[in-house]
């Protein structure tokens, strides 16, 4: 999101203060404030993108929004030495400030692609069954990722990409074992990381609170429906009340943590509440929240559980007044397409690819259609970029171009409708068939069969486009081609 953003001479200028900041508090707003200066003249009044002044807003208010995340775990005195010492140099300078400099010059030259991180789920198991789980999880489930699979392809992707920032999802990744190791063993071997670590939580106990801060380099992203009784009814009966505790834990050790909503056509309402951001934010003590819509892809796929367009509209609505009026980072995964310049999956500029326990390799965490196995492409001599290179990866990373990414700001498509399968879904099908990708699991393989399916998701694209293209031509791309001319 911050790619494309700042020059040389910023970087140098945002490096330099960030290596400044300490734990005293007084200094830290100090220079809050003076990073906020400059990520404002940086983003909105130079604006070295040209992008439509609506865009440019909404990304210094999130980039201002993760400023004030950062100073917030600074100025807590409970955060240990380790735990600070990840964001200020392996988040804010490694994966965000050092990478931007080699970014831009990819970018210019666009040889290749360069994505900024990885998402990889190391395990398939998980100890709660989750209604609708996108991953078909269970306790069951035994599928694990070699783990020296997994550090192979953490060296690789942090020396050709410059990449510095991973996520981890699953499955339940606090239940990867392989090889003697665990997730945090991981953490531990790649200290020049960050981790973005999506679970539920219910396994973070004291010890295991107390082992996140000393690496430090580990933010949980913790997983709630809402309040007590939806979280109980998706994941559960006990389990809030099990997250709760968990928090607890993770404030007492000093471990900065934030929140991953999954928003359904029951709680859409609710996780967006004035109410439960209270609770969260300022009692909880959460640093950030993540909203995904859900997907139906995974066990029991439906299109019951979406938000319908009249309200996904509403939540986007919602975002934007949040947006403003809260000094949190949050973003949700579809409606603030914008801030990323639309979809990032096939791993192009800015964007990343998903690794799965079995070594299949997705261009998204929600696209279940794959051409290559990490273990196959390892075996026969490639590496990352043979699976970059691949048609499917290809297709996708140019239907994003024709559409949206990398074009004119006058030319560009609907980034509040950026997802290529869940809002493009009759582009994507075409894809997958003239690629010949393959299902993942008999899920996916009964998905791609059901033309009911099909139909709902292009009905339901229709839909969304009819109420959000007036917004797009008229608040985007109209104040843009106003400013040209005034220019």
């Amino acid at each position: 999101m911050l790619s494309n953003m700042l020059d040389d001479l910023t970087i140098k200028s945002l490096t330099s203060l960030v290596c400044h900041i300490t734990s005293s508090r007084k200094l830290n707003d100090y220079l809050a404030k003076k990073l906020d200066n400059l990520l404002y003249n940086e983003v909105v009044i130079k604006n070295v993108t040209t992008r439509p002044h609506r865009i440019q807003m909404e990304k210094y208010l999130t980039a201002r929004n993760i400023l004030n995340s950062g100073i917030k775990i600074l100025n807590d005195d409970r955060v240990g030495r380790a735990a600070r010492k990840g964001v200020i140099e392996n988040l804010i300078i490694q994966s965000i400030i050092k990478s931007l400099r080699l970014r831009n010059v990819k970018l210019t030259t666009y040889e290749k692609p360069f994505p900024t991180f990885l998402t990889i789920s190391p395990t398939k198991h998980c100890n709660l069954n989750c209604k609708g789980c996108y991953a078909n999880s269970t306790v069951k489930d035994s599928d694990t990722l070699d783990y020296d699979v997994f550090v192979r392809v953490m060296k690789e992707k942090t020396s050709a990409w410059s990449s510095h920032f991973t996520v981890i999802s699953g499955g339940e990744p606090l239940t990867y074992r392989s090889r003697g190791k665990d997730i945090i063993d991981l953490y531990q071997e790649f200290d020049d990381n960050y981790f973005l670590m999506f679970t539920n939580a219910t396994l973070i106990d004291k010890e295991m609170a107390k082992r996140l801060a000393e690496v430090g380099n580990c933010t949980p992203a913790v997983s709630v429906e809402g309040f007590e009784e939806l979280t109980d009814r998706r994941r559960g009966k006990g389990t809030y009340r099990k997250i709760i505790q968990a928090m607890e834990n993770m404030l007492d050790a000093g471990v900065p943590f934030g929140l991953s909503l999954t928003a359904t056509r029951h709680n859409y309402e609710e996780i967006l509440s004035d109410e439960f951001m209270d609770f969260f934010i300022n009692k909880m003590e959460i640093k950030y929240i993540w909203i995904f819509q859900y997907m139906p892809i995974g066990r029991r796929f439906t299109l019951d559980l979406m938000v319908t367009p009249q309200q996904r509209l509403w939540m986007y609505e919602r975002e934007q007044e949040l947006l403003n009026k809260r000094d949190i980072f949050f973003a949700d995964f579809w409606n603030s397409g914008p801030l990323s310049d639309g979809c990032i999956a096939g791993g192009r500029f800015g964007g990343y690819l998903h690794l799965l326990w079995n070594g299949d390799v997705t261009p998204c965490v929600f696209i279940p259609y794959k051409l290559h196995n990490i273990y196959d492409v390892y075996k026969s001599g490639g590496n990352l970029d043979t699976i970059l290179n691949s048609p499917l990866f290809k297709a996708i990373r140019e239907w994003q171009i024709d559409y949206s990414f990398m074009k004119n700001s006058g030319e560009m498509g609907n980034q509040i409708m950026p997802c290529i399968i869940r809002d493009h879904h009759k582009e994507f099908m075409e894809i997958v068939r003239k690629t010949g990708a393959q299902p993942i699991d008999e899920l996916a393989r009964a998905a791609l069969e059901d033309d009911e399916y099909h139909q709902g998701l292009i009905e339901f694209d229709k839909e969304f486009a009819k109420l959000t293209e007036p917004i797009w031509e008229q608040c985007y791309l109209r104040s843009f081609m106003k400013e040209e001319k005034a220019g």
